[in-house]
């Protein structure tokens, strides 16, 4: 909460001082710890001085995780005002500063991404802006940051990391009207010669060819004449030839561009694919793992299954047995139990019945009965 009210006392000011700019990058660094604040980050950048950027990102560099610098980047980039306020209040002076302070501190893929995105908003056909070139000149190569750029060019060319071949070709293409641009600015700051005695000649210099008309200059004599009107005959046919060239490069240039736009779509589409795809694989294995599992419990149980169904067939043949053992047991005990009376019963049967035959007979029944109770066999 201090650090919210501290940037928003520093960014009701108009001027901002190096004292309220450490205070305001202070704050800025604190909130950049956690990744969630990155595009109120980005939002307090774009409300102060351009000059807070490259302070900020100076020490970003340096004391942010990679994860957080590069969430605020991101941010930073899409930011609505840095996307589509006025180039030369946001887009340039922001984004220069902000390329050349992550181009010092060698984070060249994160510093490329801001450069490659103003590039992309300040070219036409195959031309730059005339504000993108004069802040890039006023923030970069008067700061002495032209080789830290250079750098970067370095980096991306030799593949360092991910950039598209045609993202590549605008930075070389701006590089070099950035150069030319330097050394057109440079002749046109010298005075023309004492001897001349066209005054006009160094403002030849500076015109474009396709739109600079000849002139044609009186020749002194019929000799000279001659010769200056062959010249000049020779010299239109190579500029009519110069200027169709440069057409047909200029065609060619914005054929190659529409195409590399469609590339970037189609390359869009084939990453999109590619992550589907991947997605797609990435289930396919965890459903094959599972399935790998639930076959594993499946033969588990299965055995577990098969080892009960022994167990319990072991379990009934042994009850099995020892019923059998349990009934003769019981069959010899009865039988030994009988032995007495069964050997009374043989030497009495062929005697003549009698009361006291009877009686011994009804008592030998009334044991055998209480003998069988004994032994679990009831009758009743």
């Amino acid at each position: 909460m201090e650090a919210l009210q501290a940037l928003d006392e520093i960014c009701a000011k108009k001027d901002l001082s190096n004292n309220n700019r450490k205070k305001a990058v202070a704050a800025l660094l604190e909130m950049s710890n956690d990744i969630n604040n990155a595009k109120q980050v980005a939002g307090y950048l774009m409300k102060l001085h351009y000059s807070a950027c490259p302070a900020y990102f100076n020490r970003a560099a340096t004391e942010l995780a990679n994860e957080q610098l590069a969430a605020v980047v991101e941010a930073f980039r899409a930011n609505e005002q840095f996307q589509k306020d006025k180039p030369q209040n946001f887009l340039y002076p922001k984004g220069f500063g902000s390329v050349l302070a992550l181009a010092k501190a060698a984070k060249y893929g994160l510093s490329f991404s801001i450069l490659n995105y103003i590039l992309l908003r300040s070219e036409n056909g195959s031309q730059f802006a005339d504000g993108c070139k004069n802040s890039f000149k006023k923030t970069v190569i008067d700061t002495n940051g032209l080789a830290f750029i250079q750098k970067l060019a370095k980096a991306v060319n030799t593949d360092s990391f991910d950039a598209k071949s045609f993202d590549k070709r605008r930075l070389e293409r701006f590089l070099d009207a950035v150069a030319d641009n330097t050394v057109t600015t440079s002749v046109e700051a010298l005075p023309p010669p004492l001897s001349s005695s066209n005054t006009t000649q160094p403002k030849a210099i500076k015109e474009d060819p396709i739109s600079a008309p000849t002139e044609k200059v009186a020749p002194p004599n019929s000799f000279e004449a001659n010769i200056s009107v062959d010249s000049l005959v020779r010299i239109e046919a190579t500029q009519s030839e110069m200027l169709a060239v440069l057409r047909r490069l200029t065609e060619n240039r914005t054929a190659m561009d529409a195409l590399a736009l469609q590339l970037q779509k189609k390359n869009g589409e084939i990453d999109s694919a590619q992550s589907t795809i991947l997605d797609r694989e990435r289930q396919l294995s965890a459903t094959a793992l599972e399935l790998k599992k639930s076959k594993e419990a499946l033969s588990s149980a299965e055995e577990q299954i098969s080892d009960l169904t022994s167990r319990l067939r072991a379990s009934l043949n042994m009850d099995e047995i020892s019923k059998n053992q349990e009934l003769t047991t019981l069959k010899n005990d009865i039988s030994e139990a009988l032995k007495l009376d069964y050997s009374d019963f043989i030497g009495t049967r062929n005697s003549e019945y009698s009361q006291d035959l009877f009686e011994a007979y009804r008592s030998t029944l009334t044991r055998i009965f209480k003998l069988l109770k004994r032994f679990g066999v009831t009758c009743e």
